[in-house]
């Protein structure tokens, strides 16, 4: 496990499990199915389309953790899993972690803040993001997938 996973585990933010690739691929699903969900929200509530696609994000990271052996275990899970996240997959990611730690911040504003609105450019750039981050990470996952490998 690299470094920055076990601080991460030393600190209970993370622990241990065994890689399910049937529930990850569920995961990757719902992940999808949220995605098509903030587009199509577009014309309807720019702020709830950036959530949305924020939550598909969130949805692909965990999916991730779960596909190298980690879940999120205590409080702070979404920032947890931007961490985890940003840990594994290095720096070919950075930009898109980046990106994700925000629309975290934002969609935190969004819910609990002061903030109220969200633009237009936000939540599709939002979408156009999350698209990326989620066809990178199936991906990965494909590769890590023990299953595939015996087809």
């Amino acid at each position: 496990m690299r470094k920055k996973l076990k601080i991460l585990e030393k600190q209970n933010r993370i622990k241990s499990l065994r890689p399910d690739f049937k529930q990850i691929n569920r995961w990757l699903v719902k992940a999808k199915k949220d995605l098509k969900t903030a587009e199509e929200n577009l014309n309807i509530d720019v702020s709830w389309a950036f959530t949305i696609a924020y939550q598909a994000m969130l949805l692909a990271g965990r999916a991730l953790m779960f596909a190298h052996g980690v879940l999120p275990a205590a409080s702070g899970q979404h920032r947890t899993t931007i961490e985890t996240s940003r840990e594994i997959l290095g720096a070919d990611f950075i930009r898109l972690i980046e990106q994700f730690d925000r629309m975290r911040r934002l969609r935190h504003e969004f819910l609990y803040g002061a903030r109220i609105e969200t633009s237009s450019i936000e939540a599709k750039e939002a979408i156009k993001t999350a698209s990326e981050f989620l066809r990178r990470i199936e991906k990965i996952i494909e590769k890590e997938n023990p299953q595939k490998k015996l087809l």
